[in-house]
C-alpha cells in the first residue's frame, strides 16, 4: 500500500495505528477529521513516508523524538489538532521539508534552532501555540520561504533585516506578538508580497509609503501597534487591497472621494481610532463588496448617508460605527438594508430619531448611549438571532399598545415587552438606567441562553420569586438590578438555591452589583 486518504467512516473513533508502520507507505492523508483520535507511534528508519497530512484531526499527544526517521518525508501536516509538548529537534533533521504546519496546537518550549536545517522550506506555520519567547532571526537562513506564518508564538525583538533576503516572500504573518521597533525598509521591497499581517505588536514611527505600493499586495494589517504620522489614502496603489487594517495606532487618516479607486475591492476595512473627522467618509463610495467595516472611536459626524445603505447589501456582515459623533441616518427606512448582517455598533454617539431596526439575521445590536426617542418599534422583538441586545441609556417612548406607556419624553418607561421571549438566542439583555416600573421579569427565565440580565437604575419592585421550573434562568451568570426599586433580591437566590440544590450558584453565578452584598437592596430613588 503506497497511499490512503479521505475522510473516516464515523463509527472508527481512533485511527488505526497499524497503518503508520505499512512498509510501502508513502502517502497518507486523514485530514480533517474532527473526531477522529490518535497519537503518533515510534517511526523506524527506513520508512518511505514522504507525506503525512493529519490537521483538522483530534489527534494528540507529543511529536516523538523518533519523527527525525522519517527522512524521505516532504509535507508535514498537523495543524489544528490536540498535539502538545516540546517539539523534538530530530525534527530539523528532515532536510527534504519543504511544507510544515505546525500552528493551532498547543506546543511549548523553544522552537527547535535545527529549524535552521531545513534549507527547501517553502511553507512554514507555527502559529498559535504555547512557545516560550524568542527571536526571528534564524528564519534568515530559510531563503526559499514563501510563506511565514508566527501569529502568537511570543516573538520578540526587532524584525530583523536580513529576513529581506527572502525575496520570494508572498505571505508573512507576525500578528500578536511582541515585536518591536519600526517597520524595516526592505518590506517596501517585497514585490511579491499578497498578505502582510504585523497587526497587534508594539510597533512604531511612520508607516512607509513604499508599502502601499506594493503591486500584489491583498492583505494588509497594521492595526494595534503604536504607529505615527498620516496616512494619505491617495497614495495607494495596491489595486488589489481586500482587506486593510490600520486601528488602534496614532495615525491620521486623510481621504476624499477621489481616494476611491484605490479601495475599489476592499471587503474588510478597520480605521477604528484613525481620527477620522468631519462627514461620513467619501472615500467608501462605491465599494460593494464590504463585508466588514470598523470605523469606531473616531469624530464622523452628521447622518450616514444613503449612498452608504446602499453599498454591501447582501455582504456586509459587520458593522461598527461605535464613539463617533454620528446623528442619525440619512434616509429612514423599517429595517436596515443590509440583508446578512451580524453584528451593528452603533453605542456611544447622538443619533436621534427612531430606533433602527437591524436585519433578522443580527447576532449582536448595540446602540446604547444615544439620544433616541420616539416609538420603539415591535419588531425589535422579533430578530429571533439576538445574542447581544443593549439599549441602555435612551430616550424613548412606547405606546400603550406595545407593553411601554408615555409620561414624558425623558426615558423608557412602562414595563418590560414580554415579546422578547421570541429571541430564543440571546445571552445579554441590558436596559439599565431607563424608567422601568415593573416587577421582576421572571417570564425570561424561558431564555436557554441568557447569561448576562442588566436592570439596574429602573422602577423595579416586589419580592423576586424563585423558579417555577427547573430549567429556567440554568445559564444565568450576572444579574444587576441596583437601584429603582424596593425589595431585598432573596426570593431569587434562594429559589434557585433550594430549588435546584445547586448551592454553589450562590457564591459562583449570582453578582447583583460588584462589592455588595448578597442580598443587595434594591433602593427606591
Amino acid at each position: 500500500m503506497s497511499g490512503f486518504s479521505g475522510q473516516i467512516p464515523a463509527e472508527i473513533l481512533e485511527f488505526p495505528m497499524g497503518i503508520f508502520q505499512l512498509p510501502n507507505l508513502r502517502f497518507l492523508s486523514i485530514r480533517y477529521n474532527p473526531y477522529l483520535t490518535g497519537y503518533l507511534p515510534e517511526f523506524q528508519s527506513g520508512s518511505q513516508l514522504e507525506i503525512l497530512l493529519l490537521a483538522g484531526t483530534n489527534f494528540s499527544g507529543q511529536l516523538p523524538e523518533s519523527i527525525g526517521n522519517l527522512k524521505s518525508l516532504t509535507e508535514l501536516d498537523v495543524a489544528e489538532s490536540n498535539f502538545s509538548g516540546v517539539i523534538p529537534s530530530s525534527l530539523g533533521n528532515l532536510t527534504k521539508l519543504n511544507y510544515l504546519d505546525l500552528s493551532h496546537n498547543n506546543f511549548s518550549g523553544k522552537i527547535p534552532f535545527t529549524f535552521v536545517n531545513l534549507l527547501q522550506l517553502t511553507y512554514l506555520s507555527l502559529s498559535s501555540n504555547n512557545f516560550s519567547s524568542g527571536t526571528l532571526h534564524w528564519l534568515c537562513n530559510l531563503t526559499k520561504l514563501t510563506f511565514v506564518g508566527f501569529k502568537r508564538t511570543n516573538s520578540y525583538g526587532e524584525i530583523p533585516s536580513c529576513l529581506g533576503n527572502l525575496t520570494q516572500l508572498t505571505q508573512l504573518s507576525l500578528n500578536v506578538n511582541e515585536l518591536t521597533g519600526q517597520l524595516p525598509s526592505w518590506i517596501g521591497n517585497q514585490t511579491q508580497l499578497i498578505l502582510l499581517g504585523l497587526g497587534a505588536n508594539k510597533l512604531h514611527g511612520p508607516i512607509s509609503d513604499s508599502i502601499f505600493r506594493l503591486p500584489n499586495l491583498e492583505t494588509l494589517n497594521l492595526g494595534k501597534n503604536l504607529f505615527s504620522g498620516t496616512v494619505e489614502f491617495g497614495l495607494l496603489k495596491s489595486r488589489s487591497l481586500v482587506s486593510f487594517q490600520l486601528s488602534d495606532n496614532n495615525l491620521s487618516v486623510i481621504g476624499n472621494h477621489n481616494d476611491s479607486a484605490a479601495l475599489q475591492n476592499i471587503q474588510i476595512l478597520s480605521l477604528s481610532g484613525c481620527n477620522l473627522s468631519g462627514e461620513f467618509p467619501s472615500f467608501l463610495h462605491g465599494q460593494n463588496h464590504l463585508e466588514y467595516v470598523e470605523l469606531g472611536g473616531n469624530k464622523i459626524e452628521g447622518h450616514i448617508p444613503t449612498w452608504f445603505m446602499n453599498l454591501g447589501t447582501e455582504t456586509l456582515w459587520s458593522l461598527d460605527l461605535r464613539g463617533n459623533l454620528l446623528t442619525g441616518f440619512e434616509q429612514s427606512v423599517d429595517i436596515l438594508p443590509w440583508n446578512n448582517l451580524r453584528c451593528l455598533r452603533l453605542s456611544f454617539n447622538k443619533l436621534d430619531g427612531a430606533l433602527p431596526i437591524p436585519p433578522h439575521s443580527t447576532i449582536i445590536y448595540e446602540v446604547s448611549d444615544n439620544r433616541l426617542n420616539g416609538e420603539i418599534p415591535p419588531a425589535i422583538c422579533n430578530l429571533t438571532s439576538l445574542v447581544i441586545l443593549q439599549l441602555s441609556k435612551q430616550q424613548f417612548e412606547w405606546q400603550a399598545s406595545a407593553m411601554f406607556r408615555k409620561h414624558n419624553q425623558n426615558q423608557l418607561e412602562g414595563k418590560i415587552p414580554k415579546s422578547l421571549a421570541n429571541c430564543p438566542k440571546l445571552e445579554i439583555l441590558n436596559i439599565e438606567q431607563n424608567k422601568i416600573n415593573d416587577v421582576f421579569p421572571s417570564w425570561l427565565g424561558i431564555l436557554p441562553e441568557l447569561r448576562v440580565l442588566i436592570l439596574r437604575s429602573n422602577r423595579l419592585h416586589g419580592v423576586i420569586g424563585k423558579p417555577k421550573a427547573d430549567f429556567e434562568f440554568q445559564r444565568l451568570q450576572i444579574v444587576d438590578l441596583s437601584g429603582y426599586a424596593t425589595g431585598l433580591v432573596i426570593g431569587v437566590i434562594l429559589g434557585c438555591a433550594m430549588n435546584t440544590r445547586k448551592y454553589e450558584w450562590l457564591v459562583k453565578n449570582y453578582f447583583v452589583n460588584r462589592g455588595q452584598n448578597l442580598k443587595t437592596r434594591l433602593r427606591r430613588n
